[in-house]
């Protein structure tokens, strides 16, 4: 069965000249670790605001696949 996660990461005032490479930072990351971790998804997003990065990771299964 699959779930929704959203993981919310609070921050000091982040500058908007960094907000784009935050973003493509966290989004990379997170499909790197689902990866690494054989955690299938439907599909990831990452959004952001200077004090808050958001992932939001639809139809994420809550076990990892057969090694």
């Amino acid at each position: 069965m699959a779930k929704d996660l959203l993981l919310e990461i609070g921050v000091e005032e982040l500058p908007s000249a960094y907000m784009e490479k935050a973003i493509d930072d966290l989004q990379n990351l997170a499909e790197k670790k689902l990866g690494e971790a054989r955690l299938k998804y439907s599909s990831l997003q990452c959004y952001g605001t200077p004090r808050r990065l958001t992932l939001y990771v639809q139809g994420l299964d809550e076990k990892q696949a057969d090694a």
